[in-house]
């Protein structure tokens, strides 16, 4: 679409050729004899097509003021007189008829306001034709005279195709053409450098959050990282169940769900000393300590998934990327905290009459 950005015209429409038919193919007939009749009527129809063709031609060769031009719909234009131009345009957007079908309005200024009025009471049950690049996009029927600077295309599309006969119409708005200078192919060599070095320090992150909870809790240390282990092959797991490609965004989410993984953990193991050190045995501190820290878990996290929902909402591409990761790390990271951490520390007290806290 950017390289068909050249003048946009509006032009009389002087001619119309049929519609291309499309190819006949074997299989929508039932016999051989309605095949071979089929295709003769479309090589007739094609032939009547490139003879129309021809005369278009001809007559163009003998009037300056004619341009033969091929339509986005199949048909063959012979095109007058040049109405109005794109440099009088000032908007096209997407509304809708009343009918409620998608339709483009368009805006022109003082200059094309006037001649596009003009134009139009000319034509009146008459096509003109909207022409860009010398490829009729549109040759909508004038239906009334139409003044003030505004008109509106409606036609048989839907909202995609009135969404992009906008586009078209506001770029051929420009007053110059595009040339290519250069094309560029990039690979997907950086992307894939890009992941493996977010992978590799996602890695050495949870190295390091492992060794600092085992250096800093010792036995305790080794149930957060089994726990953290656990929660980062779920949230994997829901990821390749739910077909996710890996982006840069998403490892973050990953690296970012590591942290909070042993975040819950140190909650829970800070207020299980406080409670062991008020004089509660191991078992006991245990489970007030879990009880407790329990609301401020769950407060943290739920805020977490709040804002993660709203970056979703509002986001678009990487963003939502980044949001959906988080929200599942978030409850992976919660079912490890609550339900893997204190089942291993059972497990342990259950060999070891007391664990050092």
């Amino acid at each position: 679409m950017i390289g068909r950005t050249a003048m946009l015209e509006f032009r009389k429409v002087t001619g119309t050729g049929p519609e291309s038919p499309p190819p006949v193919e074997r299989k929508n007939y039932p016999t051989d004899s309605e095949y071979d009749a089929a295709m003769e009527r479309w090589e007739k129809l094609n032939e009547s097509i490139l003879q129309n063709i021809e005369q278009f031609k001809k007559q163009a060769e003998k009037s300056p003021d004619l341009l033969v031009a091929r339509g986005d719909d199949g048909r063959t234009y012979l095109l007058g007189d040049v109405y109005v131009t794109g440099q009088d345009l000032i908007d096209a957007r997407v509304t809708y008829d009343e009918f409620q079908k998608p339709a483009v309005s368009l805006k022109f200024n003082k200059n094309g306001a006037v001649a596009f009025e003009n134009a139009t009471a000319a034509n009146i049950e008459k096509q003109i034709a909207i022409v860009l690049d010398n490829v009729v996009i549109s040759a909508p029927v004038v239906r009334s005279r139409i003044s003030g600077g505004e008109a509106q295309i409606s036609g048989n599309f839907d909202s995609n195709e009135a969404a992009s006969l906008a586009v078209m119409l506001r770029a051929g708005a420009l007053p110059i053409e595009v040339e290519v200078l250069e094309n560029r192919s990039i690979g997907p060599t950086l992307g894939e450098d890009s992941i493996q070095s977010g992978v590799r320090s996602g890695l050495i992150g949870a190295a390091f959050v492992a060794l600092f909870m085992l250096v800093y809790y010792g036995m305790l240390g080794i149930a957060a990282d089994i726990a953290m282990a656990v929660s980062m092959l779920l949230l994997i797991a829901i990821m390749i169940a739910l077909q996710t490609t890996l982006t840069l965004p998403g490892i973050g989410g990953i690296v970012l769900t590591i942290g909070m993984a042993v975040d819950g953990n140190i909650l829970i193991y800070e207020r299980v000393r406080e409670e062991f050190r008020s004089g509660k045995t191991v078992l006991a501190a245990l489970d007030s300590g879990f009880r407790k820290a329990l609301v401020v878990i769950l407060d943290s996290n739920i805020t977490t998934l709040i804002a993660a929902a709203v970056l979703f909402y509002f986001g678009a591409g990487p963003v939502r990327g980044f949001a959906v990761t988080l929200s599942f790390g978030v409850m992976t990271s919660m079912f490890g905290n609550i339900i893997v951490t204190r089942a291993i520390l059972e497990i342990l007290l259950r060999y070891r009459k007391n664990i050092a806290l």
